[in-house]
């Protein structure tokens, strides 16, 4: 559900930029609600480091909660027919989760409706595994058993979502298939994305060359692996030396594999290795490998999120409300400043070629503008020959 909704998401903003730009890319940071680039939402160690040293990138962020909040929020909310209809209030929900945050993200008051907890309790895979220690239980010879409906079946997609970059790889897969009605991504893998680098880059078009469908739009995507990296990456987009339409960030090395409440080892990077090389072998031999295509999905938003992913039921369960977000009669300041397009314009009456520079509203940077007269007047090339690049101040 996570990566249908911040796929789905992604999407919207990707359009509404393309709406009120006209087609110009110079202006398409410029939203006045949820503007790009979009950031990524699940790691509560990233959404911490927001929260208290960053608020204006809030607009920024994905309005998604994180999986298992999703899923109390349905579990507890939506689904109680499943669970023989008992009331909320009757469910003890624990989550087994590979992050120590996560604890602390289940008691914000945001996940508590009507007086109950979304989510009551949070676990890491490693006191699972001091519970089953101190029971004598040993994993290794127990028996294999289906999860629980609803989400008894996974895919691909989900899979790869807890190691650096798959939660990237995972929504791309659903925004391609989205926009080119069902196609599935040229390489189903990004390869460029994988790994443990601090900073992973790729460019994904999201026109079909096959068949022409989707929009004439180039995704350009961020992976960012450690919170140290993640300043680094959001100064640099700051002063525009990076530009990004989404981006995804983990506060632990390797992703939630390597989260802080997962067993450790001696060799640590060793240990995430294998671990991310079982993840994408489970994901290669998936018999769905894309989240929207789930049979278990399907049914979620079939019987109890009318409207499909994006609808209004889905934003008011699997959403919430960003601190930050404009409100109505506030002026949005964005974080990131708007790119500039550089245009090579050509005098009618001498036929001098100058070039301009216009800001992301369309005007033109007056230090250039102003370079151009001079180079006008100066009365050099008057046959329009000659190039005054070397000559125009740099912005």
């Amino acid at each position: 559900m996570c990566i249908c909704e911040e796929g789905t998401e992604l999407l919207q903003r990707v359009m509404e930029a393309a709406e009120e730009s006209g087609g110009d890319d110079t202006k398409e940071l410029l939203h006045k609600k949820e503007p790009l680039p979009m950031f990524t939402s699940c790691c509560p160690g990233w959404i911490s480091l927001v929260e208290k040293t960053m608020p204006d990138v809030w607009p920024y962020v994905s309005s998604c909660k994180s999986p298992h909040m999703m899923l109390g929020a349905l579990l507890k909310r939506v689904t109680k027919d499943v669970w023989g209809g008992h009331e909320p209030e009757d469910i003890f929900l624990v989550s087994v989760m590979p992050c120590v945050r996560k604890k602390g993200e289940s008691q914000k008051p945001q996940y508590v409706t009507s007086g109950v907890r979304d989510v009551d309790e949070v676990i890491t895979t490693r006191d699972l595994g001091a519970l089953l220690r101190s029971k004598g239980i040993n994993p290794k010879f127990l028996a294999p058993q289906s999860f629980d409906d609803p989400l008894g079946h996974g895919s691909g997609a989900g899979q790869i979502f807890g190691v650096t970059g798959g939660v990237m790889e995972a929504a791309v897969r659903t925004v391609y298939a989205v926009v080119t009605e069902g196609e599935v991504l040229p390489r189903l893998e990004l390869d460029e994305v994988r790994g443990f680098d601090g900073l992973k880059t790729v460019d994904v078009s999201l026109l079909s060359p096959k068949t022409g469908k989707g929009i004439d739009k180039t995704l350009r995507l961020g992976v960012v692996n450690g919170l140290a990296e993640a300043k680094k990456v959001i100064q640099n987009m700051r002063d525009g030396s990076l530009q990004f339409d989404f981006v995804e960030i983990m506060a632990c090395p390797g992703g939630c594999i390597g989260g802080g409440g997962q067993p450790r080892s001696k060799n640590q990077k060793e240990t995430l290795q294998k671990r991310a090389d079982a993840v994408y072998a489970l994901d290669q031999n998936a018999a769905v490998r894309q989240s929207h295509e789930n049979p278990a999905v399907e049914k979620i938003y079939e019987k109890w999120l009318p409207g499909g992913f994006g609808s209004e039921t889905a934003k008011e369960v699997l959403h919430e409300t960003r601190p930050g977000v404009e409100k109505s009669g506030e002026a949005f300041v964005p974080a990131f400043p708007v790119e500039k397009k550089e245009q090579e314009q050509e005098c009618e009456a001498c036929g001098l070629r100058y070039r301009v520079v216009e800001d992301g509203g369309g005007g033109v940077d007056s230090r250039r503008a102003a370079a151009a007269t001079r180079a006008l007047g100066s009365g050099d090339a008057r046959d329009g020959s000659a190039s005054f690049d070397d000559k125009l101040p740099k912005p």
